[in-house]
């Protein structure tokens, strides 16, 4: 087999280029940032296979450098059911020149209801959300909630990373089911996920 050596160096350039972003913000911007470097692929892909497919839409909240996004393509789905949404403009626009086909929003993820296509508004199948809840207050972390679930399926499920082994979101506060899909320690730092749906689906 012939290696295409131009590709294994545009693939490698733009890892370093994820990691130095991931170490810039960080430092600069912790409050925006949950970890120091991008997640692995075997995190990546257990986040991937909690994805429903149903024929709605997948949403990714805070892609990052993308590699979360890369494993959800992977999965099989669709350019044309996929929307990635980041807040910050440095990542924004290194998303959109590693996947240049993905729709890629500049904005909050509280602001969904404002953002999304007509089409995606009450058809978003899955979110997954690597923001980090943590770093922030709840009252935020409650609009970032209500704006998810005002988008998704009755049966829609929010997925949620987390760099400690308790729940990020207080679920019982705000009338959630909590799951602990897994916990992942081939990650810097470990990573756990958790799954979250509407107590009362029939709210939305």
């Amino acid at each position: 087999m012939i290696k295409n050596k131009k590709k294994d160096s545009i693939t490698k350039n733009s890892s370093l280029l994820s990691r130095w972003l991931y170490i810039k913000k960080f430092i600069n911007s912790f409050t925006t940032m949950g970890s120091v470097t991008p997640s692995s692929k075997r995190a990546c892909k257990i986040l991937a296979n909690q994805i429903k497919s149903n024929g709605g839409y997948i949403l990714e909240l805070g892609p990052g450098s993308g590699t979360v996004t890369k494993a959800i393509l992977d999965s099989g789905v669709s350019y044309e059911k996929f929307i990635a949404v980041e807040i910050d403009e440095h990542f924004y626009h290194f998303m959109k020149n590693k996947f240049p086909k993905l729709n890629i929003i500049h904005a909050s993820a509280t602001d969904l209801q404002k953002i999304l296509p007509k089409d995606a508004i009450g058809n978003v199948s899955t979110i997954i959300s690597t923001i980090p809840m943590l770093n922030l207050k709840e009252d935020l972390i409650k609009e970032i909630i209500d704006a998810s679930f005002s988008v998704m399926k009755k049966d829609g499920n929010f997925v949620q990373i987390c760099y400690k082994h308790t729940s990020p979101i207080n679920s019982k506060k705000f009338g959630l089911k909590q799951y602990k899909c897994a916990t992942v320690l081939w990650n810097i730092p470990p990573m756990t996920v958790f799954e979250y749906q509407k107590e009362n689906k029939e709210s939305y």
